[in-house]
């Protein structure tokens, strides 16, 4: 094998480039591994060495598969329930009830009150404030339905769009 730098140099470029053939990529990782490396490469052989150690692991996996199928893991979690431990859950569940309930009782008397209480003292008391929003309203929508009418008399006399 021809280790001169031109030779080396002419290796790597292929390689970096992607165009090296399985035997320039033995050669170069052969001229690394002999440890006779010139200061010029000197960088690259941390990066050939690692492959070299890449190359040498092996993994059995149909070893670890069938041993994991022979030989399965019982990670099953004993949980003992303590007498304290099971006071402390009946006691929660106690609280999350009576708190429930007080919660709807709560609310049910809340409505019960509502439906109860009225805000006027005689229908025709409520009849005319009724009257009299709807009057409010109407002014309202008729400001507005004259002020568009306006808006749109104007944009009538205006010729940009023809």
């Amino acid at each position: 094998m021809n280790n001169s730098k031109e030779y080396i140099k002419q290796l790597l470029d292929k390689y970096w480039a992607g165009e090296s053939t399985l035997e320039d990529e033995k050669n170069l990782a052969a001229y690394f591994h002999a440890g006779q490396v010139d200061e010029a490469f000197k960088a690259f052989q941390p990066l050939f060495d690692y492959f070299d150690q890449e190359r040498q692991v092996t993994i059995d996996l149909e070893d670890q598969i069938m041993d994991r199928i022979l030989h399965p893991r019982s990670e099953t979690k004993i949980v003992r329930l303590t007498w304290k431990r099971a006071l402390a859950v009946a006691a929660s569940l106690i609280l999350l009830v009576t708190a429930g309930i007080g919660t709807y009782r709560y609310q049910h008397s809340q409505k019960d009150q509502l439906a109860i209480r009225d805000t006027f003292e005689s229908p025709e008391e409520a009849l005319e404030q009724t009257k009299a929003a709807l009057l409010y309203l109407s002014n309202r929508m008729n400001r507005v339905a004259d002020q568009t009418t306006k808006s749109l008399e104007k944009t009538e006399n205006l010729d940009i769009l023809n």
